[in-house]
């Protein structure tokens, strides 16, 4: 049996009244005991986040920078070797895109200074150093020494206005050849480590020390007094305490490593965390009053409304089952609102037998309609695997019509490119010869001009046939060079076999006779010129189809129908004349 309406609303009261009073009353007390010493927990967790943190932003700091180093050494090298050094412009425009660097460098072989900038007023600019030569600084020696990037230990800066606290860090230029031509060096001033050291916000009272492997200060939060390499190991920071651990000082400490050795060193004050306990006690305190009060107010308002009706409104929920007939009459006494909520109840009651009804009638057309969309989906499934089929082919298809010519049936630009790029890397990484042959045919526009277009088309396809009956290797390429021109990859091929290869393709077509009226010759003869690698690099295309050029271009002037082997850019020998 249900309570009565004035037992109901006592029990509420107290009720509601006893669950706020004992959680208040016991959440202040926690909070007096065990505010400061979570406080302090929470405090020393985030120290060990935030060390590690600025430990890997400071190795990330350095490590760019190096990077960026590394380039500007390559770049400039790139620069020597194909003759437009200018290192003023190079580290200008290296200093205005890494403007961390407060001042860059270049020396040649001996140390000498070719160039150096300087950061004024946050743009780079042309500086003119008191010394000219660094050959007693280590990142010079230790950067030649070991042809490798190289980070210095932090040091006093010399040749600026300002003697500053600052980290070298240098690249040795070498050449392709293997050869040493100098160096860059960019310096990095410790007070760029500010921005660091800011970028997260720091608790209240917290002190951030920086240490290089000697225990030097080489960077401090503002409030500390220790001058610039100040050794700390006789001072309270060189403690090896634990992580997050009170000392007896009263401090909390954290360290976390960062890059060469580097440190970071962190403690705050303990007393900044107990300041706020007795603060939280009154704050907390004041909650729980208030959430006292309110909860008094509820309850006397549920009771009140509560206790009545709670019967009755039982019996109609009850009616909301759509298997029964008539739901009950409120009772009597029931207000006004409770009757209107009985008139909502009957109403809903109704639309759910209904609804209902209509429910079981869907589900069924549902089940159908399901059946019927798994069939249809089936259907486009197969259709859309047959298409994608179709596709599929039709791209392969066009892939390779992508990497052919259209006139001559061989490849074309595109895929002789990539298949030079290809064989250079695979023989130098296997250590083969590699040649390439470039093709030519003589007064080919003369042909054009007396015999017509279409006799030219069906010469260069005769042409492009007698090449790919030469170059009968797997790994030989045949490909259309541009007009009239073709060029030959010979992979595995040194100089004699090139030369070979190239007699070869001048017996075949002269075997087919074509006649050729404007020709001196008499007939549709071609001028071959071919280069050989014997110690190959990834990147010698280039270089190797420039020297095959150059031999064409002599086989040319010594008359054509011949082959002009160049087994370098500087050496030149025909390996074949006019029959």
């Amino acid at each position: 049996m249900l309570l009565s309406k004035t037992s109901l609303r006592s029990w509420l009261i107290t009720a509601m009244c006893t669950v706020a009073v004992i959680p208040a009353t016991t959440l202040s007390y926690l909070l007096a005991d065990r505010g400061a010493e979570q406080r302090a927990e929470r405090s020393a967790e985030r120290m060990v986040r935030l060390g590690s943190f600025l430990g890997r932003s400071v190795d990330t700091f350095i490590a760019e920078h190096r990077r960026a180093v590394i380039q500007l050494a390559q770049s400039v090298a790139h620069s020597i070797e194909y003759g437009s050094d200018d290192r003023l412009r190079d580290l200008l425009a290296f200093h205005r895109a890494y403007g961390d660097f407060n001042t860059t460098l270049s020396t040649d072989v001996k140390a000498n200074i070719l160039a150096s900038t300087i950061r004024e007023a946050g743009t780079p600019v042309q500086w003119v150093v008191s010394a000219d030569n660094v050959s007693d600084r280590n990142y010079f020696q230790i950067a030649k020494a070991t042809e490798s990037a190289f980070v210095s230990e932090v040091f006093l800066g010399r040749g600026t206005d300002v003697q500053v606290l600052i980290v070298a860090v240098s690249a040795p230029i070498q050449l392709s050849d293997g050869s040493f031509a100098g160096i860059v060096e960019g310096s990095l001033v410790l007070d760029e480590f500010e921005g660091l050291f800011t970028a997260e916000e720091l608790p209240p009272g917290l002190e951030v020390m920086l240490v290089d492997q000697r225990n030097r200060m080489i960077h401090q939060s503002t409030g500390l007094r220790f001058g610039p390499l100040t050794q700390i190991s006789d001072s309270s920071w060189a403690r090896d305490d634990p992580q997050g651990i009170e000392r007896p000082d009263g401090y909390i400490t954290a360290a976390a490593p960062a890059g060469s050795g580097w440190r970071v060193l962190m403690r705050l004050p303990r007393d900044r965390i107990a300041s706020q306990r007795w603060g939280e006690f009154r704050f907390a305190l004041l909650w729980a009053a208030l959430a006292l009060l309110v909860t008094v107010a509820v309850a006397i308002g549920l009771a009140a409304f509560i206790s009545h009706p709670l019967a009755w409104l039982d019996q109609e929920v009850s009616a909301l089952d759509p298997e029964q007939a008539q739901a009950p009459e409120a009772p009597r006494l029931a207000p006004p609102e409770i009757r209107r909520i009985a008139m909502h109840l009957k109403e809903v009651t109704q639309r759910l037998r209904v609804s209902y009804s209509a429910l079981r009638e869907a589900v069924d057309r549902g089940e159908t309609l399901q059946a019927q969309l798994t069939n249809t989906v089936r259907e486009r499934e197969a259709e859309i695997a047959e298409r994608t089929a179709d596709l599929v082919e039709a791209n392969a298809r066009l892939e390779v019509l992508s990497r052919q010519d259209g006139l001559t049936g061989v490849l074309n630009r595109r895929a002789l490119n990539e298949g030079l790029e290809c064989a250079a890397r695979s023989a130098a990484r296997e250590g083969t010869p590699l040649s390439v042959l470039l093709i030519d045919v003589d007064y080919f526009k003369h042909y054009n001009d007396h015999y017509g277009h279409l006799d030219g088309d069906d010469a260069l396809r005769r042409i492009a046939s007698a090449l790919q009956e030469s170059c009968a290797r797997p790994r030989d390429v045949v490909a259309r060079y541009g007009g009239e021109e073709f060029a030959v990859i010979l992979p595995q091929t040194p100089f004699a076999g090139a030369a070979q290869v190239a007699e070869r393709i001048r017996a075949a077509l002269a075997r087919q006779r074509m006649p050729h009226e404007r020709s001196p010759l008499g007939l549709v003869t071609v001028s071959i010129g071919f280069a050989t690698a014997e110690d190959c690099t990834r990147h010698v295309g280039d270089p190797l189809v420039k020297a095959a050029d150059e031999a064409l271009y002599l086989a040319k002037t010594q008359g054509r129908d011949r082959a002009v082997g160049a087994p370098s850019v500087k050496h030149l020998r025909s390996v074949g004349d006019a029959g």
